[in-house]
């Protein structure tokens, strides 16, 4: 059940983007967006997000914790 609630989650979030940015077009200025992924999730996970609000004209950063992913910062204790 949890591999299947995860990437399920991840397409209602980029449907929730994509309806919002069609229905709303983007200002002049564009919006910026930071994305921390939470516990045992990277960067990468947000991906299809992160497209999805560049491609309407937002800027992303999508931040990598400290020992997570490519990352070799050993985390405190």
């Amino acid at each position: 059940m949890k591999k299947l609630t995860f990437p399920l989650l991840m397409a209602v979030i980029s449907a929730a983007v994509l309806s919002c940015t069609k229905s709303h077009p983007v200002a002049s200025a564009p919006k910026i967006f930071v994305i921390v992924p939470g516990a045992w999730s990277g960067p990468y996970a947000w991906d299809s997000v992160k497209t999805d609000l560049e491609k309407a004209g937002n800027k992303v950063v999508v931040v990598q914790l400290p020992g997570h992913g490519s990352d070799s910062t050993a985390p405190r204790t």
